[in-house]
């Protein structure tokens, strides 16, 4: 170690602060042909004649300085450079961001072995994940309900939209969506098919049995191409229905006491000079139905 006030040289280090290098014991064989295990117990320096830099805290050796420590062991890599296993390995100097090939020493000669580079690796993985994601597309289902609290023997309508499960764009995958109301047990009380159209929307309505029962319900939409995953990817929709002439629920209030009237024309328009159906009914607030007089 140089003394207070002397100026540390290459020259003066070698053999005192630096030691000769064994390659042996720095580069050992790995489990594959093309793999190499690169340790030291010290601090390895390592010199690149070919290029100044000033990280050299040696005054007459002012080249391209890098010091690598390997505090949890010896590292893994392949003959090329790459680190596989990095344990932790670190590395300051000039030539810390670079392959471990340009910094061993010249007289190393890894294997000739062919071996794929990390970026083509990495690159196979990227188009192996793009292909089964084109091939496995799945789906994602979405019913919008015109309201979220009904009485028993009202009509449920509803709005449905399949989208794309990657990108969120409409899907015209599957035709057919299935619209299940389930009870609080998980059992079906009513079921529908819904045909979709060539954008992935569709409407539909739900006639609700005069006799369910007051309590929560849940609305269970899916494609068969759906049922191939995991039941956590079918849609799900809480509703809140309240027996006919039962005690509405509470939990849905409204400070409002109006009411709205809901007009349904036979075949779904009025035709101006035909004379037609028309059927209406009044709800309140709550979505209850009521007694209303004609005039």
């Amino acid at each position: 170690m140089p003394f207070p006030g002397d100026t540390l040289t290459l020259k003066r280090a070698i053999g005192h602060r630096l030691l000769p290098l064994n390659l042996k014991a720095l580069v050992r064989p790995g489990q594959l042909p093309f793999e190499r295990r690169l340790g030291t117990e010290m601090p390895l320096v390592v010199f690149y004649t070919k290029a100044q830099s000033l990280f050299s805290p040696y005054t007459d050796a002012r080249y391209a300085y890098t010091q690598i420590t390997f505090p949890n062991g010896p590292v893994q890599l392949l003959t090329d450079g790459w680190i596989t296993v990095p344990n932790g390995v670190e590395m300051q100097g000039s030539l810390a961001n670079d392959r471990l090939s340009t910094l061993l020493p010249a007289d190393w000669k890894p294997t000739q072995a062919v071996v794929p580079s990390a970026p083509a690796v990495v690159l196979a993985d990227v188009q192996s994940l793009s292909e089964r994601m084109t091939r496995y597309a799945s789906e994602k289902a979405y019913i919008h309900t015109d309201r979220a609290q009904y009485v028993a023997g009202d009509t449920l309508w509803f709005k449905a939209y399949l989208v794309d499960g990657k990108f969120h764009t409409p899907n015209a995958l599957s035709q057919t969506l299935y619209v299940n109301l389930l009870d609080a047990t998980g059992k079906r009380t009513v079921s529908r098919l819904v045909h979709m159209d060539s954008t992935g929307h569709a409407s539909g309505d739900i006639t609700l049995p005069d006799s369910l029962p007051s309590g929560d319900y849940q609305l269970l939409a899916y494609t068969n191409w759906m049922r191939n995953a995991d039941n956590e990817f079918l849609f799900r929709k809480r509703i809140r229905i309240d027996a006919r002439n039962a005690q509405p629920d509470n939990r849905i209030a409204s400070e409002s006491k109006g009411f709205r009237v809901q007009v349904f024309p036979e075949g779904g328009q009025l035709v101006e000079g035909l004379s037609g159906r028309v059927a209406f009914q009044a709800l309140d607030n709550q979505g209850h139905s009521l007694s209303v007089t004609v005039c």
